[in-house]
């Protein structure tokens, strides 16, 4: 009996009705496919240009304090990449309200352009709680997607950063210390943690992680294992890692700078004037002895490199 009611079921107005929706979503679909690709791919771009805008902005200062070697420099690439992850952020989140969510790879996206925002210190942000507020979604973003995929070697490097940010060291050595040997160490989680561990003051454990990533053509692997050496009080072997950086970006000031650095402050505590070698020796001696807390000769050295080149903005800027 219930066999000979099957037929007309399917003619039933439920059941024409869920056809005609079923319908017109098929026929939508093809216009929602032109639109969300454009705008995604649009916000994909500027996210990439803020990730290059913030990697050029470390190739100017020398980790793990962020002195800048050229100030103007440094300072256009920071606005750049805080105006380019705005940007992307900005079309991300309306694309997440309107079509009611984003794919892992954009979440990862928005997350990472909110880091950049937060480590540029962008203009907007006038107090605390306008940083915080970031920090704390960007922090919801990424421990969501390490819960969906608790291997996901960007989400955890997406948390390393926050952590780094809110100078939190019991937080990030927590992250850290859970994930073990269960997250494989990407580059991008590697230089995550080596850059956590050096701001907080443990080189040791920073190379640890920097040289899990080794192997790879990647720059940044030889300058973050160049400023953990040159911490740990390896001078050598971190000019022979800022020289291999230096081979695969020869743009790159930061490891440049390094160098000089480091020759400049053996100079001067063997007694001997760096300034042979110019201002830009002598700003070296002085940034030298400055990360290394003798601030009455890095006043020393930075007064002597504003006399071999008088209005020099770095070496004004410093002092």
């Amino acid at each position: 009996m219930n066999n000979s009611k099957q037929p007309a079921d399917f003619l039933s107005p439920k059941f024409l009705r869920a056809v005609f929706i079923l319908f017109m979503a098929v026929a939508a679909a093809p216009e929602a496919g032109r639109s969300a690709p454009a705008e995604l791919e649009t916000a994909r771009k500027h996210a990439a240009q803020a990730q290059a805008f913030i990697e050029a902005y470390y190739d100017q200062v020398i980790l793990p304090r962020k002195t800048p070697t050229q100030t103007y420099e440094a300072r256009k690439m920071r606005l750049s990449a805080w105006a380019e992850a705005e940007k992307a952020l900005r079309i991300l989140e309306a694309h997440r309200a309107e079509k009611k969510g984003l794919i892992i790879s954009d979440r990862l996206l928005a997350g990472n352009c909110r880091l950049i925002m937060v480590d540029t210190d962008r203009p907007a942000m006038q107090d605390e709680k306008d940083r915080e507020a970031i920090l704390q979604t960007a922090l919801a973003e990424f421990s969501e997607l390490r819960e969906l995929d608790p291997k996901n070697p960007a989400a955890l490097a997406g948390l390393i950063e926050i952590h780094r940010l809110r100078l939190d060291r019991a937080a990030g050595l927590a992250e850290l210390g859970e994930a073990g040997g269960r997250v494989s160490a990407s580059t991008v989680l590697a230089l995550s943690a080596g850059r956590f561990l050096m701001e907080m003051e443990d080189p040791e454990s920073a190379l640890s992680w920097i040289r899990k990533a080794e192997g790879g053509p990647d720059y940044r692997v030889h300058l973050y294992l160049a400023a953990a050496l040159h911490m740990s009080g390896d001078g050598e072997g971190a000019k022979r890692e800022a020289r291999s950086a230096l081979r695969l970006r020869p743009s790159c000031e930061a490891a440049s700078f390094l160098i000089e650095h480091i020759e400049a402050y053996d100079a001067a505590r063997r007694g001997r004037s760096p300034g042979h070698r110019g201002s830009r020796h002598l700003l070296a001696a002085g940034v030298a002895f400055e990360q290394r807390g003798d601030h009455s000769l890095s006043i020393h050295f930075f007064e002597k490199s504003v006399e071999a080149m008088p209005g020099d903005a770095r070496a004004l800027y410093l002092l």
